[in-house]
């Protein structure tokens, strides 16, 4: 294939940008030496995407791009020359507060050391599909404030998220990767599982995050890529802890909530697998081995296909095992084509729970054990997305759907494009500090797949087919780079409660 290197930037590391850094570099050492033994190049056919053998999907929560890359250089962040001018002649930046007063983007590390607090651990601000509709302002993203408070403006920079940082430098950074809706995290997510996010079974759009209601809730009743996969013959599967923030979204599918409940018919109650896995982390070491032998005797009950569908997307692994039993895989040879990663909520990045240090380390691992089995990793693309940007502000407007285009509506506003949020793909043919500007959401990464595998998913409004690309500009099969030597990111500092960064006076 060939790449369009028009929207590929490449931008200067130079003088120092890392030097701060102990040892210049926070990647794993064997991700190093794999990236410099096994730079990326055209194979014998002249490369291109039949040279990828798994795509791992690392979705975290609720950071916007400006939030964490409005400092990142080369990007379109915080030194936009083309940022839209507000009604009032101020720029987008000036954010309209209260009583008359503008609010700027301010470091979360001032803030942190004003306020006393540790810069890890702000809190969640409002990520509602109302919310979300205010701040976008009909496209003038001048409503931040009063949606959001002022603690919307806050940013992390290089010194705050090395690792995120590092990264962007060493691999390749989307900014125009958009989420899909300007709302919470079942939507967004049901973008990435489906290309979609469709009613409700009362009839409303399912904007919001109702799902989680899982004793009540029937299951979406639309299929998911992930059995478009299955039916093709393509390995995959869901990579998710005894505790995952409710973020494996496909066990909200009709589909999984049967298997699910035919695979609990023994447990005692319970019908869908977080009140199952609830009871399991709660239970003393003999209790849990009772119920999980309980949940092997209906498991033994599943059809071949219905085994196959609960082992790939509703088996869970104990918790903080993760990114072990991603890596056991690795080591095994038995990584599947398509890997989807749920991290659990101290890991999840999900601002009233986690935080950037929480999956810094997960990530550092999950590149780890791909760096150790570099054959694997040189036909390995990692893709770390974000569901949705919680209530943190970007200053981008996202593209929008007309309103004939009536499958993309809701309310009378658009259902998407969302708010911009972070997009980092990390593989052999992403070395080199690349910037790619080319517009993507959610969906993106189901057309990705799509290119890869011949697998299609007719979920994708057409509006989203001609708005957004399907990621392979982000790639370059023909690059050679190599990058040098790593530590670990910082130890995780103790919980000492979340809090809300203010502006400075």
């Amino acid at each position: 294939m060939t790449t369009d290197m028009s929207r590929r930037r490449l931008f200067a590391l130079g003088g120092g940008a890392l030097g701060a850094a102990a040892a210049g570099s926070f990647l794993p050492p064997s991700l190093q030496a794999a990236i410099a033994a096994q730079p990326a190049h055209a194979g014998p056919g002249g490369g291109g995407l039949r040279d990828i053998r798994h795509v791992v999907i690392l979705m975290q929560e609720n950071r916007s791009f400006d939030h964490y890359f409005g400092t990142l250089r080369g990007v379109r962040g915080f030194g936009d020359r083309n940022a839209v001018e507000l009604p009032t002649g101020t720029t987008v930046f000036e954010q309209p507060g209260a009583a008359g007063s503008t609010v700027l983007p301010f470091p979360v590390r001032g803030a942190a050391e004003e306020q006393k607090k540790d810069l890890q651990y702000i809190g969640a601000l409002d990520h509602s599909w109302n919310g979300g509709a205010k701040a976008w302002g009909g496209g003038w993203m001048n409503g931040w404030i009063s949606a959001k408070t002022a603690a919307t403006m806050a940013y992390y920079d290089r010194r705050d998220i090395p690792l995120h940082y590092e990264l962007a430098d060493t691999f390749t950074v989307c900014d125009a990767y958009h989420s899909s809706i300007h709302s919470s995290t079942s939507p967004n997510r049901n973008h990435l599982w489906s290309g979609k996010t469709g009613f409700e079974p009362n009839g409303n759009r399912a904007v919001g995050n109702d799902a989680y209601d899982e004793g009540t809730h029937p299951g979406y009743d639309w299929s998911t890529y992930a059995e478009r996969l299955e039916k093709a013959g393509r390995s995959w599967r869901t990579y998710t802890e005894w505790e995952n923030f409710t973020d494996n979204q496909i066990e909200f599918y009709a589909t999984f909530k049967a298997v699910a409940r035919k695979a609990l018919a023994k447990t005692g109650g319970h019908t869908y697998m977080e009140s199952f896995y609830a009871q399991v982390r709660g239970a003393s070491e003999a209790e849990r081995e009772r119920l999980l032998g309980l949940l092997e005797q209906g498991v033994a009950t599943l059809t071949r296909q219905e085994r196959s569908l609960f082992e790939r997307a509703l088996r869970r692994v104990p918790t903080g095992t993760l990114a072990e039993e991603f890596a056991k895989d690795v080591a095994a040879g038995k990584l599947p084509e398509v890997s989807y990663l749920v991290p659990s909520a101290i890991d999840s990045e999900h601002p009233s729970v986690s935080s950037p240090v929480h999956s810094a380390t997960v990530v550092y691992k999950i590149l780890d054990a791909l760096g150790k089995h570099p054959d694997v990793w040189r036909h390995t693309a990692v893709l770390i997305n974000y569901d949705e940007n919680d209530g943190f502000f970007d200053h981008v407007p996202p593209p929008v759907a007309p309103p004939g285009v009536t499958d993309e509506q809701w309310e009378g506003r658009p259902t998407g494009l969302g708010i911009r949020v972070p997009m980092l793909v990390v593989s052999p043919w992403t070395v080199g500090g690349y910037v790619c500007s080319e517009v993507f959401d959610h969906t993106s990464v189901i057309r990705f797949l799509e290119r890869w595998t011949g697998v299609e998913e007719p979920n994708i409004s057409d509006w989203r087919r001609r708005v957004t690309g399907d990621l392979t500009s982000a790639f370059d099969f023909t690059r050679q780079r190599r990058q040098p030597a790593v530590e670990r990111p910082g130890a995780i500092p103790p919980l000492s409660g979340r809090w809300q960064p203010k502006p400075p006076a």
